[in-house]
């Protein structure tokens, strides 16, 4: 194992912990997640993950502004991660929830950020699907 690759496990290690449901990253932790070397289909759906996230969840809506383009990079190593190892996207749509109630501008139990987060997690689902069919992911 080259120092790189213990470099991100090490940075890595810092945010797993079993107790915790979710994984909050810092935008160093992130980077690392994002650049560990993975097959190209889920490379592209890493991308996927992060566009969705910016682009339609945009709890915050700043995608207008392409300067704001990281402020969601914390949040889509765990989404991704969730992503994999989903059959449902349950635990997607209830990080999407956490995240968002988490803030201290947000509206808790917001109607609009449920039909938000369930319109992430169908487009995620549909992406997921696309781009590594179940049967190849077995």
């Amino acid at each position: 194992m080259n120092s790189s690759e213990n470099t991100i496990k090490d940075s890595l290690k810092n945010v797993q912990n079993d107790s915790f449901q979710y994984k909050m990253y810092t935008i160093d932790q992130a980077f690392a997640h994002m650049t560990q070397p993975r097959p190209e289909p889920e490379q592209q759906l890493y991308v996927t993950v992060d566009e969705v996230l910016f682009y339609s969840w945009d709890a915050q809506c700043l995608s207008v502004d392409d300067e704001y383009r990281e402020e969601y990079l914390t949040y889509v190593p765990h989404v991704f991660d969730l992503l994999l190892q989903t059959t449902d996207g349950d635990d997607i749509f209830d990080y999407l929830i956490y995240i968002e109630n988490s803030w201290d501008t947000a509206l808790k139990a917001d109607n609009l950020v449920r039909q938000r987060a369930s319109r992430v997690v169908e487009m995620l689902m549909e992406n997921k699907e696309a781009i590594i069919p179940a049967e190849s992911a077995r």
